[in-house]
């Protein structure tokens, strides 16, 4: 007999998800304003920052591990187990680049040039928003395993959906990005400096797509 993991635990392995997704989100969060107070030069505030969301993801760490060791054991999981510890993976993956971007960033201080300021935190606010749309399907997945109106599991796709528009537009600006980089004269070492701090921020969205795809999954089974 299947047994819902509701009623057979007091609490569910989403919660677990969920709380999670908040961290990678808070995450996300300190590391727009990270990079803003970089961009303005104001290193103590960017240094303070940077040590919040490590603290963040070693806490996001405890949670995972907190998750793997109480997941119920084989019919009483609701969803395929592989496909929620592959989304649990992919948002961890989310707050693993966080803490790679900003300790590449303190590596040294780069001045962000004028031209591209600007496009760099838009950017940067494209994947915050990504994270955010994963964020909300997150907190819904609980409710969506199982029975549910058409209506529910059509706008749970359709949430899912614009994780993907919004990945993509990320891609397209991190694409933009690069370009104007490379157009700047300066010295190679700022220029890989940054870049490489780009395609760490664009790869966020990218496990932000991932971990969406592994929701519409387990809500397809």
């Amino acid at each position: 007999m299947r047994v819902p993991i509701l009623e057979a635990f007091r609490k569910s392995p989403f919660d677990g998800l969920l709380e999670h997704a908040k961290k990678a989100k808070e995450c996300i969060d300190k590391l727009g304003k990270a990079v803003e107070c970089y961009c303005s030069e104001d290193y103590d505030a960017f240094e303070k920052l940077a040590e919040e969301i490590l603290k963040l993801e070693n806490d996001a760490d405890w949670i995972k591990g907190n998750i793997r060791n109480h997941l119920p054991r084989g019919i009483f999981m609701s969803v395929d187990k592989g496909d929620f510890l592959s989304c649990l993976q992919e948002q961890d993956a989310i707050l693993d680049l966080a803490e790679d971007a900003v300790i590449w960033l303190g590596f040294r201080r780069t001045k962000i040039p004028k031209e591209i300021k600007d496009a760099f935190l838009k950017h940067l606010h494209y994947v915050i928003d990504t994270v955010e749309t994963l964020e909300n399907i997150v907190g819904q997945v609980k409710y969506l395993i199982g029975p549910i109106s058409k209506k529910e599991r059509n706008s749970a796709k359709e949430t899912i959906k614009s994780i993907h528009t919004k990945e993509h537009k990320t891609d397209e600006s991190m694409h933009e990005l690069a370009r104007s980089l490379f157009a700047i004269e300066g010295d190679f070492s700022s220029a890989y400096h940054l870049l490489h701090v780009i395609f760490l921020i664009s790869h966020i969205a990218d496990h932000a797509e991932n971990a969406g795809d592994r929701i519409r999954v387990m809500l397809a089974k």
